[in-house]
């Protein structure tokens, strides 16, 4: 999932008055069922498709790979590609108004829940059950189930992913780690921090060294802006470590959970150690921000998703270091979970085509040539476990390791319901309300009650 203004998407949602059952809809309403035949790469020979990117390494690469796919299946390809912050908004605004322009598109598992309600994209599922249409080499058992299941979901709102049509397939993933300076915490005589607590300590002494040796120098550097983006990283993990959570299931429908005592409590934590020790203008801070402050070394810490800070280079550069970032209480390393995928528009009038480039796009052998052109968030098993890639990676102390432990913990935490992006942009702006110096208790009622309005 990237930045956007999705606000209006998201109020326009409600819950279908029927939800269909898990798994793969009836054959015959999928275009796949006519799909027969042995498996031909060229089947779609001639045609021309549109697809839409946002602006990320991953997709760099797949431009640059885009000329392979035109030789093996005969299929032209012409991308747009937008940066995070009108990406979404043009997304919306090509599938309301129901026109084909747009046959294939970058999409997230929390997108899922605006897009496939309103029938708005296409289930996959019956393309990659049709030996006809998906090639033997898919390998559906190769992707990270974490990854695979992230992107299911049974359009009920209030049941968790994991279950029902598939609305994408994996392309890119990012856990959300703490990337940190490890010669100034050596400095410092500090270990990584493994709990809340010490984050906080950790974060404040290494600030007080970054100000005193960098011009605008800090401590940790963590999203701040009034878009939904800034719950979805480092402050949601922690969140959901520490036990937080945003609903719970109450008298059969959603009940916000983000005025209890204990988030209350989180909040404050949170809030205090952002203004002792985050960015100077931390209502200004994206993802963006945090990779090029931590990769510049104005920032010591970075508590975000890691490929933006892994793709860069800068001062910091070889004195980097990665960990998951603190446990919870239980030791819980709960990671909450971005995956950048590719969906097919319900409305292409070339989806033969476009399932192709699917394949293509998220298959192993273009995700081996993405890893050797420098990307970092293979969703294939059989590339995480490459020579190539560990190889690679393991010139970052502590990235292999912290990756292999998030695996199977990274997850999508947030609570699917029909208006994620209006609610989660409230969450951020509450957020910079406590950070002006609002009691966190009276923030997260107001936040309450307009999260209790929404769901």
């Amino acid at each position: 999932a990237a930045a956007g203004g999705l606000g209006a998407l998201a109020t326009g949602c409600s819950p279908p008055q029927a939800p269909p059952a898990a798994g793969p809809p009836p054959s015959s309403g999928s275009a796949a069922d006519e799909v027969t035949g042995p498996f031909d790469w060229r089947r779609a020979e001639g045609t021309t498709i549109a697809v839409l990117l946002t602006e990320h390494p991953s997709t760099r690469v797949l431009q640059e790979e885009l000329s392979a796919f035109t030789a093996l299946t005969g299929v032209r390809v012409r991308t747009t590609v937008l940066p995070e912050t009108t990406y979404f908004d043009r997304v919306t605004t090509e599938l309301v108004s129901g026109l084909p322009h747009v046959d294939v598109f970058m999409t997230g598992a929390c997108t899922a829940w605006q897009y496939a309600p309103p029938g708005w994209v296409e289930d996959l599922d019956p393309w990659v059950a049709n030996p006809s249409a998906t090639s033997a080499e898919h390998d559906d058992d190769d992707v990270l189930p974490v990854l695979q299941g992230a992107l299911r979901w049974d359009l009920v709102f209030g049941h968790p992913v994991g279950t029902g049509g598939r609305w994408a397939l994996p392309w890119d993933w990012d856990p959300t780690v703490l990337a940190y300076r490890a010669d100034v915490l050596e400095r410092l005589g500090l270990r990584p921090p493994q709990t809340l607590a010490e984050l906080d300590e950790v974060a404040r002494a290494a600030g007080r060294h970054m100000a005193g040796a960098v011009d605008g120098g800090y401590g940790i550097a963590v999203r701040g802006t009034s878009s939904w983006s800034t719950v979805d990283a480092g402050f949601m993990t922690q969140f959901a470590r520490e036990g937080g959570r945003d609903y719970r299931l109450e008298g059969g429908g959603l009940a916000p959970a983000v005025a209890d005592a204990a988030s209350q409590e989180f909040h404050g934590r949170w809030i205090d150690m952002v203004r002792a020790a985050g960015p100077p203008r931390w209502t200004d801070q994206t993802s963006q921000g945090c990779a090029s402050h931590l990769l510049t070394g104005r920032a010591a810490l970075s508590y975000d998703t890691c490929s933006t800070a892994l793709a860069g280079a800068g001062r910091a550069a070889g004195r980097l270091a990665w960990s998951p970032g603190p446990r919870g209480p239980g030791g819980d390393l709960t990671s909450n979970l971005a995956v950048r995928s590719l969906a097919m528009s319900s409305r292409s009038q070339r989806k033969v085509a476009a399932w192709l480039f699917l394949q293509w796009a998220t298959g192993a052998e273009h995700a081996r040539r993405a890893v050797a052109r420098g990307c970092t968030g293979p969703v294939r098993r059989s590339v995480l476990g490459s020579s190539a890639y560990r190889d690679a990676a393991a010139v970052n102390p502590g990235y292999l390791e912290t990756v292999d432990a998030l695996r199977e913990s990274a997850r999508v935490v947030f609570t699917p319901q029909p208006s994620f992006f209006d609610t989660t942009s409230a969450w951020a702006q509450a957020l910079q309300r406590m950070h002006a110096g609002t009691d966190p208790a009276e923030a997260l009622r107001e936040l309450a009650d307009r999260m209790r309005r929404r769901a």
